[in-house]
């Protein structure tokens, strides 16, 4: 694995997101501030030196997908697609939540905003989805493309999501874990924010259970259970295919501490 170092451009940067989305919702007099200011790290070094995309072509077909699966958190995201170059511009982040006219809606809008794979809102459902897309990718590779040598497909890529305690409190998201982990699909990089708030407060008045610890292979389960290790992303733009197992990266304490999120 390639060890990643912030540079002080990546400092500068992660700051200025930070800013920007607090700024945004300020302005916009409503909306979740928290979130997007602290996932803004995990966020910047996803979209700047892992996820493999082209801002100017937001649909190729080898793109990596990223889905914020907590769509409350919207700006997290569009904050990212403005440093990226997909289009979006100052104004639009000042019209963040600005009604029907705006391309930056409190919810990702899949077709509204360039850069944007799905609509996310239900908690759960990006996390589900993801499972869905994660998948899709295998079928279609395997389906038209069989022969080509790992890594070297137009059809290989990777999905990443999000997700936070309201996304793993849903049903839905058990489910789908379980049939990544039955299908031990790969391709497929989960990134849980544990911040252990949430709007009635602390997560433990619904949710005291070990979340990592259901990800973890039991007997009788594929060796290549939801998460067979916790990792944090690493850099890469090609990876055999399939690869063992689906991965929870080590969640992120975003809402308590002011380092990087990413070791």
């Amino acid at each position: 694995m390639t060890e990643f170092k912030e540079t002080e451009l990546d400092e500068r940067a992660i700051k200025m997101a930070k800013v920007l989305s607090a700024d945004a919702v300020e302005r916009a007099g409503h909306g979740h501030p928290g979130s997007p200011v602290s996932l803004a790290p995990i966020a910047y070094t996803l979209y700047q030196h892992f996820i493999k995309h082209d801002p100017n072509d937001p649909n190729w077909e080898g793109r990596d997908r990223f889905i914020l699966s907590g769509g409350h958190a919207s700006l997290t995201q569009y904050v990212q697609l403005y440093f990226s170059g997909y289009g979006l511009t100052l104004d639009d982040l000042k019209n963040f939540r600005g009604g029907a006219d705006t391309r930056t809606p409190g919810h990702p809008e899949y077709g509204l905003t360039p850069g944007i794979e799905m609509t996310t809102g239900p908690l759960g459902q990006g996390f589900a989805s993801a499972i869905g897309f994660a998948y899709g990718q295998r079928f279609q590779r395997g389906l038209l493309d069989p022969e080509a040598p790992a890594g070297e497909s137009p059809f290989d890529h990777n999905i990443w999501v999000i997700c936070g305690e309201g996304d793993i409190e849903e049903g839905i998201s058990g489910e789908a874990a379980s049939l990544a982990a039955n299908q031990q699909l790969g391709n497929l990089t989960v990134i849980f924010d544990a911040n252990r708030i949430q709007i009635e407060g602390d997560t433990n008045l619904v949710l005291a259970e070990d979340v990592l610890k259901r990800f973890q292979p039991t007997a009788g389960t594929p060796t290549s259970s939801a998460s067979s290790s916790l990792t944090a992303p690493t850099r890469r733009t090609s990876r055999v295919w399939p690869t063992p197992s689906p991965r929870l990266a080590r969640p992120l304490r975003t809402s308590r501490s002011s380092s990087r999120s990413i070791p």
